[in-house]
């Protein structure tokens, strides 16, 4: 496997440090000096990789993404094959991260999201994440739905309305973590998938 780049690993350190001044300072209160400096780079230096800090965002959401899908995927392959158990694992996947690098990445989804209400070319870039998520998500409701002996036509919907919850879950996180109970966003939102794909009934088993 070839090696990265000197390019590439820059723009690696420079993404590292921001993660970590975002998370702890938000977006108007991450400045450029403080970005290179808990990067370990020279102002100037990272100006030579990203145009501006909107760029270096707008990087963050194709990282944050990339990091998502590969989180999932090493879930999915520890998961059992039946359908629901796979549901299950992407749901702890998305819920059920742990340590402070994971506590670091909720703080950043936050903070695009919030970004992505001001500037347009952050939209467009969570806008593609939330995309990509949906369309890993999709496939995995549409075979829970017909493992139940479902049509999988409102795969779409519900995959939509989990995402909603998981991104609820973690703006609740992060700005009111006090009104979420340990282990709870993981539990309730398994518990929503097993009643959405079982479509309403007493008990929500797949």
């Amino acid at each position: 496997m070839a090696r990265p780049s000197n390019t590439q690993e820059r723009r690696r350190q420079i993404l590292a440090g921001f993660r970590d001044v975002l998370a702890e300072r938000g977006y108007d209160g991450a400045t450029i000096n403080d970005i290179a400096k808990a990067a370990g780079v020279s102002a100037g230096l990272l100006h030579y990789h990203f145009a501006d800090k909107r760029a270096i965002m707008i990087a963050l959401v194709d990282d944050l993404s990339v990091e998502s899908a590969e989180r999932l995927g090493a879930a999915l392959a520890l998961s059992p094959v039946e359908p629901a158990a796979r549901l299950d694992a992407y749901l702890g996947a998305r819920l059920r991260p742990a340590g402070e690098a994971a506590a670091v990445s909720l703080a950043c989804w936050v903070a695009v999201a919030a970004e992505s209400l001001r500037e347009v070319e952050v939209r467009r870039a969570y806008e593609r994440a939330i995309k990509a998520e949906v369309e890993r998500l999709t496939p995995l409701v549409e075979a829970a739905l017909q493992a139940v002996g479902r049509e999988a036509s409102e795969a779409g919907a519900i995959a939509a309305g989990l995402m909603a919850l998981v991104h609820g879950y973690f703006l609740l996180g992060t700005a009111s973590p006090w009104l979420i109970p340990p282990g709870s966003a993981y539990e309730q939102a398994r518990r929503t998938a097993r009643g959405l794909i079982a479509g309403g009934g007493e008990d929500g088993r797949l």
